[in-house]
């Protein structure tokens, strides 16, 4: 059987953290409203660190996000990603941010991706003292919330390893007519 890719649920967890957190319940229940009974099943409040999220409705938490909270653009889910990086960082890798340095961190990021994603990969493109380019394959089914997921991940992931001045720029998008989503990290 052929499966969407998806992701997991720790992600998810997140993302309802950070709505309760900035927009309260009132405005979490508006979210979880959104959503059809069945897609409710997979992220209601039996929600587990490894529920599988499949891409078609992480694309659709996306979208009600960007409507809901960010006024229509898809940068706010980078907001949010940078707060779920911080969470699941300072949960699972606080010591290794604390010893590791961003270009270590980067390099680690291939690793790291797969405990997230299934059926899709990041992939090392080059890399240097300071900067990391890496492309995202086989991620078509998450529309921009993938982009928007990383970019967010990416750049808070850099700030707890000790980068200072991370910027994240999407150089190609699958989304845009791109072969692929191609991403360059620099630091200080």
């Amino acid at each position: 059987m052929n499966q969407e890719p998806a992701i997991k649920g720790i992600a998810l967890i997140g993302i309802k953290k950070f709505i309760l957190q900035e927009h309260g319940e009132k405005n979490l229940e508006h979210f979880m409203e959104r959503f059809t009974k069945e897609e409710l099943l997979i992220i209601g409040k039996a929600l587990s660190p490894v529920t599988r999220v499949p891409a078609s409705l992480y694309r659709k938490i996306y979208s009600v996000v960007k409507e809901l909270f960010g006024q229509g653009r898809g940068e706010y889910f980078s907001e949010i990603h940078e707060y779920v990086a911080e969470e699941n960082l300072n949960l699972f890798m606080r010591v290794f941010l604390k010893i590791g340095a961003p270009g270590w961190f980067a390099n680690s990021a291939p690793r790291l991706w797969k405990h997230l994603f299934e059926r899709c990969q990041l992939v090392k493109v080059a890399d240097t003292k300071k900067s990391y380019d890496f492309a995202i394959e086989g991620a078509e089914a998450f529309g921009e919330s993938i982009c928007f997921g990383t970019i967010g991940w990416a750049r808070k992931a850099i700030e707890l390893s000790g980068g200072k001045n991370c910027q994240v720029s999407h150089l190609e998008c699958i989304n845009r007519g791109g072969k692929r989503c191609l991403f360059h990290v620099q630091w200080d």
